[in-house]
Parts: structure tokens; sequence; C-alpha cells
């Protein structure tokens, strides 16, 4: 099973991994932070590549 890991303390809230995912599985908080959800995860690792913070890892 895929696993996106977002490190919230490196998420500064900027929303481009959430905007990019092609399948919209990953969304945000009440903070504004970024969370997953994983099942449909194809691995494609467009949020991985596109954080600035460097914030999000797939494994």
């Amino acid at each position: 099973m895929v696993k996106i890991i977002i490190d919230r303390k490196l998420c500064k809230e900027c929303g481009i991994c959430i905007e990019l995912c092609p399948r919209k599985l990953i969304t945000s908080d009440s903070l504004g932070k970024a969370i997953d959800v994983t099942e449909k995860c194809k691995k494609c690792r467009i949020c991985e590549y596109h954080c600035p913070d460097f914030a999000i890892t797939i494994a």
C-alpha cells in the first residue's frame, strides 16, 4: 500500500499539493495543513516533487 507521509511541522499550508493531486486525494484540516487520503494513491509523486517545503514523502 502506498503511503503519503506529510510532515506537519514543515507544511506551511500553501495548498500546492492539494491543487496538483490528479486524483484529489490530499485535503486540508481546519488549520490549512495538508492531510492525506491514501487508499487510491497511484504514487505519481506530483505532490512530493512540487512541495516547496519538502514536507511530503511517498513511501
